[in-house]
């Protein structure tokens, strides 16, 4: 298992090569798609989703958000989908040694 430290180096150096790559995004790319695109480059890389899709609705209720999807992978066989949602803000926020 991954120690406190292992976690804090590995958040920052993904946040770090996250920030590198914003640039060379088309035009209208925000951060979080960036982010997303990145993340699931890394598993599909591991074999762990395929055919994945960047896109991004959310619904803003009265109650707050009802709904939020970054990306989907719709596999081969049309028998499976899988959802990817992520919070941007929390990625921004690396645990500290402090945590346990």
């Amino acid at each position: 298992m991954a120690t406190n430290e292992e976690v804090t180096e590995y958040c920052k150096e993904l946040f770090e090569e996250v920030s590198a790559e914003f640039p060379s995004y088309a035009d209208g790319a925000t951060p979080e798609q960036v982010f997303t695109d990145h993340a699931l480059q890394l598993l599909a890389e591991a074999g762990e989703t395929e055919n994945y899709r960047v896109c991004y609705d959310e619904k803003q209720g009265k109650r707050g958000t009802d709904h939020k999807i970054n990306a989907y992978s719709l596999y081969e066989n049309y028998e499976t989908l899988d959802l990817f949602i992520h919070n941007l803000r929390s990625f921004r926020r690396c645990p500290n040694h402090s945590q346990s």
